[in-house]
């Protein structure tokens, strides 16, 4: 993990501590009326009472994700009579990519009449299908002539797992309140498969993540998610050696983070309470 990842968890960390002491020294402003909705509220999450019921905090929906990166190839050719051919270059990478989430959160602390501390967690399937340009070297003085087409394809498998600072009616479950907003960070232990030309890799990767949401309440919960995942989350080195050891071809693929947009419904949210009649 670089510095700067570090950095942006520990600002998302710093905010929600922050937000939870904010609340405690102001808490009082939201009247008796606040304090009485909040006990009574995690009372029934306790108790399993009432419409407190984990499927109405499940979610799942769609997701568009924004990756690219550089594959760069390193080939080496050793000949019999002592002649040495080496050569590199380097493509741009592209992707179109889908994926699907899935996901439930898990009060943990009251921080207002409408605002809790929670614990995430889902899983997120992501597909990227890799395309380059062809990429010709090789002829003239070499020997043998290469020609590659970096097309590939990547697939990610991940469980994000990380603390939620929630606001609004999907905090505490309230028709009423028909505005969310969630500011979250955590990590995502993920299997990460990536195949490029003939080069391939599976690896087990956990890449800490940030992430912010807003939902309206229209019949039921709808989110828009933005999430961001940080580090090299798909990329690979491999190496080809000839039985003869005259030959070595080497390739790096390196990304750059994964930008996540999703589109979520909360399917029971119609099932949620309403402590207010408009």
């Amino acid at each position: 993990m670089t510095v700067k990842q570090a950095g942006l968890i520990a600002l998302c960390g710093a905010f929600l501590i922050s937000a939870k002491e904010a609340n405690a020294q102001f808490g009082h402003s939201h009247g008796d009326a606040g304090s009485r909705a909040v006990a009574r509220y995690f009372s029934m999450r306790s108790s399993g009472e009432g419409n407190l019921k984990p499927y109405q905090r499940y979610e799942v929906g769609y997701s568009w994700l924004a990756a690219g990166g550089t594959m760069t190839h390193h080939v080496l050719d050793r000949y019999p009579d002592k002649t040495l051919y080496d050569t590199s270059f380097s493509v741009k990478v592209k992707s179109k990519t889908w994926g699907v989430a899935v996901g439930l959160f898990f009060p943990v602390s009251n921080l207002s009449d409408k605002s809790i501390l929670s614990i995430y967690a889902g899983i997120n399937g992501n597909v990227f299908n890799w395309t380059a340009d062809s990429v010709h070297f090789g002829g003239g003085d070499f020997v043998k002539s290469y020609s590659y087409k970096d097309d590939g394809l990547s697939i990610q498998a991940g469980v994000p797992v990380g603390m939620d600072y929630k606001v609004g009616g999907e905090a505490v479950l309230d028709k009423s309140k028909r505005l969310s907003f969630t500011l979250g960070a955590g990590v995502m232990p993920s299997l990460v498969l990536t195949g490029l030309s003939y080069w391939g890799e599976a690896k087990f990767k956990i890449p800490p993540y940030i992430k912010a949401e807003i939902g309206v309440l229209a019949g039921v919960n709808l989110k828009l998610r933005m999430m961001y995942q940080m580090g090299d989350v798909l990329g690979f080195r491999e190496s080809h050696h000839d039985l003869d050891g005259l030959n070595q071809s080497d390739a790096t693929f390196k990304t750059s983070g994964v930008l996540n947009f999703s589109l979520l419904v909360m399917p029971f949210s119609w099932d949620w309470e309403r402590s207010s009649w408009w």
